[in-house]
């Protein structure tokens, strides 16, 4: 029960908070401002891993932390063009927010009882369960609010989840 909380928890933080912050910063901002944020995750990772793993920041890893942050500005600075939002930056920062917490929260809580191939196709697959019952709970088929496009959205989470779930299988198969 306790590997399935940790699977929950790092579907709902790794894939469902970052790709919900990912497809949100997409319709605010241009695709290549939303690269360069969702890269920031390295820097995210070095600076909660102090306070989540007991690491230590070294005078190196402050340099590159600095370098890191301030290059990703310069760039990030260059591609903002006349019509950002700056919710799409909040969102696109958020994504790799999430994606570093999930990292390290699966670096500080291991679930090693379970095949990483099926952890991973565990989370989608739980991801997607959720997805399709949170739209269908809150807005029902067909909604208004997010009409065809979220239809669109949770189809193509299915698909990911499926083939991920079918990897899964093939990898047990081939063992």
């Amino acid at each position: 029960r306790e590997e399935w909380f940790g699977v929950i928890a790092l579907g709902l933080i790794m894939t469902g908070a970052s790709t919900a912050c990912l497809f949100l910063a997409a319709k605010s901002i241009p695709a290549g401002l939303v690269a360069i944020l969702t890269n920031t995750m390295p820097i995210f990772v070095a600076v909660l891993a102090p306070f989540m793993l007991s690491e230590r920041i070294t005078a190196r890893t402050a340099v590159g932390l600095v370098v890191g942050l301030g290059g990703t500005v310069i760039v990030a600075w260059r591609a903002i063009e006349g019509n950002v939002r700056p919710l799409g930056i909040v969102y696109g920062l958020g994504g790799a927010a999430a994606t570093a917490l999930g990292g390290l929260l699966y670096r500080r809580f291991p679930l090693p009882r379970l095949d990483r191939t099926m952890l991973v196709a565990s989370q989608l697959l739980g991801w997607v369960l959720g997805c399709v019952f949170i739209y269908a709970s809150l807005f029902g088929t067909g909604s208004a609010l997010y009409g065809h496009s979220a239809q669109a959205a949770i189809f193509g989470l299915v698909w990911f989840a499926s083939g991920a779930g079918l990897l899964a299988v093939l990898r047990a198969l081939w063992k």
